[in-house]
């Protein structure tokens, strides 16, 4: 068992890119809040091409349907502010190694207890793979990083470049902030409740060919656009007179990273990395529309691997390439090729704080 070859160990059946990639979609996805709204926002699904066509027609774009080679093509009217994009699937990769003394370790686990190598072995690439900091965990907090740029229509890389602005990409005004003063509020008014009502008609507007029938609007705020939202005088009133048994507006009261319903939206207090890079920008929020499908979608494309090109894409790839194993040490690659697509960029709102919100 001691003079067992690591790469030819690794290459055989137990080990294939289709078995490992099986197991570690089955393991529990531990999403950020965007990704717990599951299909309530972000449609998802493998597609078998590492690019997908765009059609943008007066500030509204869709997603084209692949079709097989030699088919009939799709028929379609070439409206003036017509246009195609191809748009390509980001590729994202990165690498754990296990050296000689940890496979070493392992091998000796395995006469020691009497337990198979395979299982031994296996355990180690899953723990590579699993761990509180394993490769997993990075890709989860990178697909929650490209979901919140899909909320703003812009998403971007690790470096901050652009990945995908879908405003530049189909030449479309972003709409204006909307700056609110929350210091302005009273408690015998319902100028907050107006505001998000004449949000609400604007945003609906936007979705013009799209089921919207059961919309609601979720607002991702800061720390600070939270607790100026939650704590005005006109939301303090609602919240008493819902305390009291009257009638009011306001639902889930909600403390710190909690969210409470006003003017028919959902303020979400946002919370995101320690080092503010999944985050949202302090003083801001970001409004978008949920329970429309088609709106947003995340679309996973298949990976750069011989056998495997035509495939329908998976979230994560998991793949012990034969050319990188080595007597010293064992190479694990993970992969993701993702684009995070917004049909309707113009639906979506940046909301600021005003001057008298402090």
């Amino acid at each position: 068992m001691r003079n067992v070859s690591i790469p030819d160990f690794v290459r055989g059946n137990p080990y294939t890119t289709i078995t490992l990639t099986d197991r570690i979609n089955k393991v529990s996805f531990v999403p950020g809040f965007l990704g717990s709204l599951g299909s309530r926002l972000f449609g998802s699904s493998g597609i078998t091409n590492t690019s997908i066509a765009m059609e943008a027609i007066e500030g509204r774009i869709k997603i084209l349907k692949t079709s097989s080679r030699g088919s009939p093509a799709q028929q379609g009217t070439n409206p003036k502010a017509g246009m195609l994009k191809s748009v390509p699937v980001a590729h994202i990769k990165k690498e754990r190694t296990a050296n000689a003394d940890e496979i070493q370790s392992a091998i000796t686990y395995a006469e020691m207890t009497g337990e198979p190598l395979k299982a031994t072995i296996e355990n180690l690439l899953f723990q590579q793979m699993e761990g509180p900091f394993g490769l997993r965990q990075e890709f989860n907090l990178t697909h929650e990083y490209h979901r919140l740029g899909g909320i703003q229509g812009l998403v971007l890389d690790a470096d901050g470049s652009e990945l995908y602005n879908w405003y530049d990409y189909f030449s479309i005004a972003p709409p204006a902030d909307v700056t609110i003063d929350f210091g302005a509020f009273t408690a015998d008014k319902t100028d907050f409740d107006q505001l998000c009502t004449e949000l609400h008609r604007a945003v609906s507007v936007e979705l013009s060919g799209l089921p919207f029938t059961n919309m609601s609007i979720m607002v991702l705020c800061s720390s600070t656009l939270y607790d100026a939202a939650r704590n005005n005088k006109e939301v303090v009133a609602a919240r008493k007179n819902r305390d009291q048994g009257k009638e009011g507006d306001v639902f889930v009261g909600g403390a710190a990273f909690k969210n409470f319903r006003y003017g028919g939206f959902t303020w979400v207090d946002y919370r995101g990395t320690d080092d503010g890079v999944v985050s949202i920008e302090q003083g801001t929020a970001r409004l978008f529309p949920i329970d429309v499908p088609g709106l947003f979608q995340q679309l996973f494309g298949p990976p750069d691997i011989i056998g495997m090109t035509n495939m329908p894409g998976m979230p994560i790839f998991d793949f012990l390439p034969p050319s990188r194993q080595t007597e010293r040490q064992l190479v694990q690659e993970a992969q993701s090729n993702v684009i995070t697509v917004c049909t309707r960029p113009k639906a979506l709102r940046k909301l600021k704080m005003g001057a008298s919100s402090t």
